[in-house]
């Protein structure tokens, strides 16, 4: 297979790399995506536009049968250029804009494949396309323009007794079509590989004849579709300005651009997405915890409005839903992930001597909760620890094990950030706060009880026995309350831990390498590996920061091998341009999901640390 140039072209920033069959995602404020490849590794590749709770895929891919030759990122659009032709693909809200130039060859036109279904509906019964071709007069200069309409139903089976739901889709271009109409079977590398089930067959619908540019719009019917792409088409010079004019990146350093454009894309409407192609939800462990990338590109308005929705829905037990909105699923470090960036927001405000931007009534309110947060908590705490119960840390798959349950270290340390939080809180709105102080004492008291000799404790079992396991979250607990110890006592934990759970490559594993339940390999849908191996980017980014942090010069190579190792994830692996969520711990490699928020979040802290 031929490798591929790549660019990364970011205001002023320019990156060069290559690979084989890169392939890129690009976004747009409704949640809609675009991930190609070619050929695609995955049934999540394509032509997504989100719904109220979903995705529905219409296109596959829009591609020859040669091999991609380069691609060039850049902050508003992707070029690709595949042997023969180039490629340029705007994503508006509207739908998608594609630029198409065929150089050379017969075989070079771009064929539109589609592959029409609610996201998740896998069946490959009752799909039936019904297509429209005709040609209509947009405007006097514009002329003519080339439209396919597609109708796609998906009956409840092959009977067609009963539609299930449809689609209705337009392709409108300034180029004529030559129709296909062709199902193929096609095979996903990727998605076999994590043994995904997916529907193997995909409809050749047209080639792209000639140069020019090409709409793709979804609409309630057809009629709406249409307008949509042939409106794009009109206005197509104003939405590429449009497009360009909201990307204007925040002030950072050169090579922590990339990266910042790679959380951006994450950023839908007022939130931040977890991850794509498959975490299409605000969820608050992950987009708290982006909430560090976010001010350290001074992003405070998006972080006040992250802030303030959470608050928004904790619940009357004083804990917090994983998933906004809530789905009924708790996140045991939520409240204290809120607290934590409560803090940072706070802080980062008043060294900017911009604390009045937030108002008194906003700061009252914020106290209020935490402070309903922490007397619910206090109720649930045991000898003076929280406990965790199954699968509710991060670390929330189990696989013949305790799924993690028993006091954790990084719970505490965020128990304390919220404690810390509430008593920001009340010092400046003027409250008493002396009883919720006592709370703080309690846990840093009963934190020794981690301490064995020169070892920081993963946590306690439920019955209070240590658990030995050897695992990052000591770097975590760094992050969240770095006074929690003093700094020669996080420099001699880390120096016990580390080699437990380094790999050579430039990261750590998630459970120490002699451990019963080390996979050396990632093992897809089974979670396995997942967090019994999977080195996972933002805990890699976090480890860099803490090794940093305490002994720069002692650490030198191994924050060096960590940095290396996930900018080659940004710029190399995966999507190209983003972060993935994991990567096997036998060899670097983007695994998980291939746009992962807090990955790209935690990558900027670093950089721009490491940049001071």
């Amino acid at each position: 297979m031929t490798t591929a140039a790549i660019k990364h072209q970011f205001h002023g920033a320019s990156h060069e790399t290559a690979a084989k069959n890169p392939h890129f995602i690009i976004t747009n404020q409704n949640g809609d995506y675009l991930a190609l490849g070619n050929p695609n590794h995955s049934n999540y590749d394509g032509l997504f536009f989100k719904s109220a709770q979903s995705y529905f895929k219409t296109i596959a891919n829009i591609a020859s049968q040669h091999e991609t030759t380069s691609l060039l990122l850049h902050d508003d659009f992707i070029e690709r250029k595949i042997s023969g032709s180039t490629q340029q693909f705007f994503l508006h809200e509207d739908g998608l804009l594609l630029r198409h130039t065929i150089h050379n060859s017969e075989d070079a036109k771009p064929a539109i494949t589609l592959d029409c279904k609610q996201l998740y509906d896998e069946s490959d019964t009752g799909r039936i396309y019904s297509v429209e071709e005709s040609i209509f007069h947009a405007s006097d200069t514009l002329g003519d323009l080339h439209i396919l309409r597609v109708r796609y139903t998906k009956y409840i089976d092959d009977t067609r007794s009963a539609t299930a739901y449809e689609l209705c889709l337009c392709i409108a271009s300034t180029s004529p079509f030559a129709r296909i109409d062709r199902w193929r079977n096609a095979q996903y590398e990727y998605d076999n590989r994590r043994k995904s089930h997916y529907t193997p067959w995909v409809y050749d619908l047209a080639t792209i004849e000639q140069n020019g540019d090409t709409a793709i719009a979804l609409g309630q019917n057809n009629d709406e579709a249409q307008w949509k792409a042939v409106g794009m088409l009109l206005r197509r010079q104003k939405i590429i300005q449009q497009i360009r004019s909201r990307s204007q990146p925040p002030t950072l350093p050169a090579k922590a651009q990339p990266a910042w454009r790679a959380l951006a894309t994450l950023k839908i409407n007022n939130g931040m997405y977890a991850g794509l192609p498959w975490f299409f939800q605000y969820w608050s462990r992950d987009e708290l915890t982006c909430c560090g990338g976010l001010l350290a590109a001074g992003q405070y308005d998006l972080v006040v409005k992250i802030i303030d929705r959470w608050f928004s829905v904790v619940r009357h037990d004083g804990t917090l839903p994983a998933i906004f909105p809530d789905k009924g699923l708790e996140s045991s470090d939520a409240p204290g992930w809120l607290g934590k960036r409560v803090m940072d927001l706070i802080n980062s405000l008043s060294a900017k001597n911009r604390l009045g931007s937030l108002s008194h009534d906003t700061l009252v309110r914020w106290r209020d909760h935490t402070g309903i947060m922490l007397d619910h908590i206090v109720s649930r705490m045991r000898d003076g620890l929280l406990w965790s119960g199954y699968n509710t840390t991060w670390m929330d798959t189990s696989k013949d094990d305790d799924g993690r349950s028993g006091a954790r270290i990084e719970i505490q340390a965020l128990l304390l950030a919220l404690v810390d939080a509430h008593a920001l809180l009340c010092t400046i709105t003027r409250h008493e706060v002396a009883e919720k102080r006592k709370i703080a004492w309690v846990v840093r008291e009963n934190a020794k009880r981690f301490v064995s000799g020169d070892v920081l404790l993963d946590g306690l079992y439920d019955n209070g026995s240590p658990d030995f396991t050897v695992r990052p979250n000591i770097f975590l607990a760094w992050y969240i309350a770095p006074d929690l110890f003093v700094q020669q006592e996080w420099e001699k934990f880390f120096s016990s831990a580390l080699p437990k759970i380094w790999l050579p490559w430039g990261g750590v594993s998630s459970v120490a390498k002699d451990d019963w339940r080390f996979c050396p390999t990632y093992t897809g849908e089974d979670v396995a590996s997942y967090h019994r191996g999977d080195s996972w980017y933002f805990i890699n980014n976090i480890v860099a920061m803490a090794l940093h942090s305490v002994n720069p010069a002692m650490f030198a190579s191994t924050i060096q091998q960590i940095v290396a190792a996930s900018e080659h994830d940004l710029l190399t692996l995966g999507y190209i341009g983003h972060c993935s969520e994991v990567s096997s711990a036998s060899v670097q490699e983007a695994a998980g999901c291939h746009a992962q928020a807090w990955s790209a979040s935690t990558l900027i802290e670093l950089q721009i640390l490491l940049d001071k």
